[in-house]
């Protein structure tokens, strides 16, 4: 999966994972997993496109039960009071 922002209809940007299902040179198409909370236009489970360049953070799964990348949910969870 990756990590990409999705403009918003108050010219902000919602950051949302896409579970990739074909990767070209500058192009990711997959399918959105999560539910937007600002984007009434998008819901999980859509097809979505998102340019390769805009990724900001990743998750590999290997088969095994190890998670590789998400950062941003390691960031998240240092800030969160124990």
């Amino acid at each position: 999966m990756v990590k990409a922002p999705f403009a918003a209809p108050d010219n902000g940007r919602e950051w949302m994972w896409v579970e990739v299902t074909k990767w070209d040179d500058k192009e990711i198409t997959g399918l959105l997993n999560n539910e937007p909370a600002n984007i009434p236009t998008l819901h999980s489970g859509q097809i979505v496109k998102v340019k390769a360049a805009d990724v900001f953070d990743y998750i590999r799964y290997d088969g095994k039960g190890n998670e590789e990348g998400n950062e941003s949910g390691k960031l998240m969870a240092k800030q969160r009071p124990d």
